[in-house]
């Protein structure tokens, strides 16, 4: 009889034992699965310090201006972004006001295919090429931050979209025309991205 207790007493020490290594191990998982997730959102060192952009998608729409009673052509640009050092955009609070002291950091150059061959496109008129954005200093990195034609679709610190909006008062190119668009960017320490580019029929 005895001996049958100390073996219950052993068993029942064993599963206790047993029990509490379990929920040791799950918290311990648990607690990693959060970490991972946090870390993995804030995370940047995977990206280079360079930015990299890529397009998502072009929009060409007609519009109005009720201001200035004017029709235009707009190119919504769409592209996603990375900088792995979190520095892109520009304080423009010690600009005031903006003028052309200020250092563009995104460019825009479109071209247009004639005779199988893309050429910058120039009219000679009031259309200007390349065309000049300014990227602002984002302010939220989880949120939206626009200035202007540009919008920040931020995900975190080094990674989101870009939306740039480029009106076109005097347009050069006509239906049919095959358009390809490029846009390069530069963050606060003068690193340049790849330049990305984009075909579309107008």
């Amino acid at each position: 009889m005895p001996e049958q207790q100390y073996d219950i007493k052993a068993y029942v020490y064993y599963n206790n034992h047993l029990l509490a290594m379990i929920g040791i191990s799950f918290i311990l998982i648990a607690f990693y699965i959060i970490l991972t997730a946090s870390c993995t959102k804030d995370k940047h060192v995977s990206f280079p310090i360079e930015p990299h952009i890529e397009f998502k998608n072009i929009e060409i729409t007609n519009e109005f201006d009720s201001i200035l009673n004017n029709n235009f052509i707009l190119f919504t640009l769409n592209l996603t972004y990375t900088d792995g050092d979190a520095n892109l955009g520009i304080d423009i609070s010690q600009y005031d006001p903006i003028d052309d002291s200020i250092k563009y950091n995104c460019t825009l150059d479109l071209y247009k295919k004639t005779n199988g061959v893309f050429n910058l496109t120039y009219d000679g008129s009031c259309f200007h090429n390349p065309q000049y954005f300014i990227i602002a200093k984002i302010i939220d990195p989880y949120g939206i931050n626009k200035m202007g034609p540009v919008t920040i679709y931020s995900k975190n610190p080094c990674q989101g979209d870009l939306n740039i909006k480029a009106p076109q008062f005097c347009c050069p190119f006509k239906a049919g025309d095959t358009l390809k668009f490029t846009v390069q960017v530069s963050d606060n320490d003068n690193n340049l991205s790849n330049i990305a580019e984009m075909f579309k029929i107008y």
